[in-house]
């Protein structure tokens, strides 16, 4: 008896000495460049570019990665994901539980950039599951609770086919908690952001919302950010569920800027000034975000453009105020959207006395066509009636509508004013005398065309 407690001792003191070194080689294995550089190719299965990992630690507490990077595939030459660190903590008995739960992910300084593809899809170097199912899984997989996600200081990037910028999202930050019950994904959390500059211009800061996912529908419900100086509110909806996502949403702004908008879009500073509202709404596919479909209208009031007071003796002169120092009392319009297209059924520029009216479109590529009337009134066409030559009592209580067409393209238009279609013809070189205070001496022939006066409705929809 005394041999076998002996010998069962022994081997309990060898079975505790080779458990131990296990542990201790082990933990230090997970320490290893060997353990990460089996994690890198582990990951790396899912993708089709190589990952690399700057650092990997793993601890009681959980894991900790540094410098994750996955390129996008060749022949884009920049990252899909980075991130200067990656931390998970965990009770690691709790992944035998029913529900495993995880403490904590937090995430720091993620940069996401995605490249829109021709065919309209966006290039993920991660490789297909083929699984049969058309993309969507039959396997519920299991559950699984994350008591608290924390992404800090994000950056988002999205491209088209030709590299022009669609969206950035800067300084984004987000902290929720994540649920997978039956295999559906489940998010509640709050997200911030410094900057999201739609497009090449359209900037809104210090955004912030509400961030939720159920049945594959994620949508920022409560959003508010600065638009321009003004407030911007509204809401947005992706739909992950089709095979081409679809997103919707509704914005309003209040109280913007038109002169910081407007040098975001590379005018010079005081080329229009004014207080913008809007409402827009609209939806469409990820595929194709530019070929969205919806409606607004806006209005800026009062709107003042300097470059008109070029006009203001003459303007003194007639009592018309836009002419006098570039004020207009409002410019407002109703529109819709529709395959890069923006459909004006009504824009109007209102001034006392003299107003302009248009219908028409203006594309996503600046091109115009507009057509409509400069509406004279009466105290506008009493002075100008006489300049033309015209008896004040022919003229006193008639209203002038002067047509207007503007084509071209926004940063060169061509506007075409037929005055003589309404007998105003005449006085046009008379105007540019009182307009740029031309001598009567100067060689002006007749059958030369006059553009300084049509140049004035050039300053309102051109450079």
């Amino acid at each position: 008896m005394r041999k076998l407690l002996t010998a069962l001792l022994i081997f309990t003191f060898l079975l505790v000495i080779i458990l131990s070194g296990a542990a201790v080689a082990g933990y230090f294995y997970l320490k290893s460049d060997g353990f990460k550089t089996k994690v890198e190719e582990t990951v790396s299965q899912n993708t089709t570019t190589p990952v690399t990992i700057n650092s990997l630690g793993i601890s009681l507490s959980g894991i900790t990665m540094q410098g994750l990077e996955i390129p996008n595939d060749e022949p884009l030459s920049d990252n899909f994901l980075a991130t200067r660190e990656f931390e998970l903590k965990l009770k690691w008995m709790s992944l035998l539980e029913e529900m495993p739960a995880i403490d904590a992910i937090r995430i720091g300084a993620p940069a996401l950039i995605l490249h829109q593809s021709a065919a309209g899809g966006m290039h993920l170097p991660l490789k297909d599951a083929g699984d049969g199912t058309g993309g969507q899984s039959t396997s519920t997989g299991i559950d699984l609770l994350l008591k608290e996600l924390k992404i800090e200081e994000g950056r988002f990037q999205a491209y088209d086919p030709e590299g022009a910028q669609l969206l950035v999202i800067d300084g984004f930050n987000l902290s929720g908690d994540v649920r997978r019950i039956s295999g559906d994904w489940k998010l509640a959390s709050s997200l911030s952001t410094q900057s999201i500059v739609a497009g090449p211009y359209i900037t809104v800061k210090d955004a912030s919302s509400p961030l939720t996912m159920d049945k594959k529908i994620v949508s920022l419900p409560e959003l508010y950010g600065t638009f321009y100086q003004g407030s911007l509110d509204g809401m947005s909806q992706v739909d992950l569920n089709p095979d081409d996502p679809t997103f919707s949403f509704a914005l309003k702004g209040v109280g913007s800027d038109m002169d910081k908008m407007m040098q975001s879009f590379g005018k010079e500073a005081g080329f229009m000034q004014g207080s913008l509202n809007f409402e827009l709404s609209g939806n469409g596919n990820a595929s194709a975000p530019k070929n969205l479909s919806g409606k607004g209208n806006f209005s800026i009031a009062p709107a003042k453009m300097p470059k008109l007071q070029a006009a203001r003796i003459l303007g003194s002169i007639l009592g018309i105020k836009l002419m006098q120092d570039g004020t207009f009392e409002q410019v407002k319009g109703t529109f819709t959207l529709n395959d890069q297209v923006v459909d004006f059924s009504q824009l109007e520029v209102i001034s006392e006395n003299v107003s302009v009216k248009l219908t028409g479109t203006v594309g996503f590529d600046t091109q115009l066509n507009l057509q409509g009337n400069i509406i004279l009134e009466p105290g506008a066409t009493d002075v100008f009636s006489k300049l033309f030559g015209q008896t004040a009592d022919e003229i006193r209580s008639e209203v002038r509508e002067v047509p207007l067409t503007i084509t071209g393209l926004s940063s060169k238009p061509d506007v075409k004013v037929n005055t003589v279609q309404v007998g105003l013809d005449a006085g046009k070189s008379l105007l540019n005398r009182f307009l740029f205070n031309q001598d009567e001496s100067e060689e002006n022939p007749t059958d030369e065309p006059v553009e300084q006066v049509d140049s004035i409705i050039k300053g309102l929809f051109g450079n």
